[in-house]
């Protein structure tokens, strides 16, 4: 198979897979696509230099992963529902596995580039079919009417996550002096964004977008060639404008205290303070050990304690991915995913000067846990995104290592 079958076979492969995260009711399917694309990628690539590339250079994360994912297993000893606490660590760890090595296997078989296009790409495509199936928009342009609750989030969530791989499309292109083509990357994302009609997703964009170039700056010393930092410029006004237009839009009905659609109403009238008070409460009962890996473990537990002018849909998870990884594993697990995300981000950021690949892995690391501040969606369809493109992100900074190793010039942050 050449080079454009092998493409081919990647895109169709994408494609399938994003179409689960439409309405993440394709579970079971996407688990047997990632099955069958990891055992596929395994035949084909050579194992041994994959092997010895992870666990040499790739050890720390993965000794923090493991006992993340080791306590998580354990919590079946004192969780409200064992049997759920199995499946959960099932279809989010162990497929969080696969789906990392299926990334990086399909770095070893493709260039970096090619599989950066093909995930911006194939997923803008399959969300904007989405929103046209599943938001029941009658037309692609009715912007101003919500769509069905729960899918904006998980829109805005996949939406965050290919931010990495389309900034750095972008700075390249921009970099050689064009600008039309990145911006009108940017607009098909934002438009897609402001179709969700949730406000978060321009406050994690414009942090994300400076974690990006301040990175750049200060481990690179990259200089922004006029394009780029018109494009830059371009993208925070557009952001901030959508900001205020998305507050405008939004219906009252959709926050308890019918908030002010004013910039700091979004925060201070927010119904996300009484949420977190009500959980925070209910996690001090168990505060150590927690209910028992799972998302629904709590609700199922304290849910129907909710006050009764407020809505039971606001109570269905924490809308905040520390505090439901607490309530879930105590405050045992919350340590361990904080260390985690923190060797992530050390191993990201030490390897900055020596490859460009490694500015996006720091904003992909930041990605999810930014977003869910003020949400839940790190699990499901958008934690198998996740996991698959820091596969491919980490696949590219260690098998670039491999080819520096081999033409006999060490680097002895790379090379084992």
């Amino acid at each position: 198979m050449g080079k454009v079958g092998r493409a081919n076979l990647l895109f169709a492969f994408l494609f399938a897979s994003f179409v689960g995260l439409v309405g993440y009711y394709y579970a079971d399917v996407l688990r047997l696509i990632i099955l069958a694309a990891f055992v596929f990628l395994f035949v084909r690539v050579e194992v041994r230099g994959v092997t010895v590339s992870l666990v040499q250079r790739f050890s720390y994360p993965l000794y923090g992963f493991v006992a993340l994912a080791s306590w998580a297993l354990i919590s079946i000893m004192w969780s409200v529902n064992w049997r759920y606490t199995i499946t959960y660590w099932q279809t989010e760890i162990l497929t969080g596995i696969y789906l990392f090595l299926v990334g990086m296997l399909l770095r070893r078989r493709l260039s970096f580039q090619t599989l950066q296009f093909l995930v911006v790409a194939g997923w803008l495509t399959t969300m904007w079919l989405g929103i046209l199936y599943i938001g029941r928009w009658p037309h692609p342009f009715d912007l101003f009417r919500p769509g069905i609750w729960g899918v904006q989030s998980y829109y805005v969530g996949a939406l965050v996550l290919i931010l990495p791989a389309l900034l750095d499309v972008q700075l390249r292109m921009s970099q050689r002096g064009q600008l039309l083509w990145p911006f009108a990357l940017f607009l098909l994302w934002a438009l897609i964004a402001y179709l969700t009609l949730i406000r978060m997703v321009w406050v994690v964009f414009l942090v994300l977008l400076m974690v990006y170039v301040v990175t750049h700056v200060w481990r690179t010393g990259l200089r922004f060639s006029p394009a780029s930092s018109i494009l830059i410029f371009l993208m925070i006004a557009f952001a901030l404008s959508s900001f205020e237009l998305s507050s405008l839009q939004k219906p009252p009905s959709w926050e308890y205290r019918n908030a002010a659609p004013e910039t700091l109403g979004a925060f201070t009238k927010s119904e996300r303070w009484d949420i977190w008070l009500f959980w925070f409460e209910r996690g001090m009962r168990h505060m150590w050990q927690g209910l028992g890996y799972g998302l629904y473990n709590p609700t199922v537990t304290y849910g129907r304690e909710h006050p009764p002018r407020m809505s039971p849909e606001f109570f269905t998870h924490a809308h905040n991915v520390f505090i439901d990884i607490w309530l879930q594993t105590g405050i045992v697990g919350l340590v361990l995913l904080c260390v985690f995300i923190a060797v992530l981000l050390y191993w990201f950021w030490r390897r900055v000067p020596d490859s460009a690949a490694a500015v996006s892995g720091v904003v992909l690391v930041l990605a999810p846990f930014v977003r869910d501040l003020t949400d839940e969606s790190w699990n499901g369809a958008n934690a198998q995104l996740w996991w698959l493109l820091l596969g491919v992100w980490a696949g590219e900074i260690m098998f670039k290592s491999d080819k520096i190793c081999h033409r006999g010039t060490p680097v002895k942050r790379f090379c084992a």
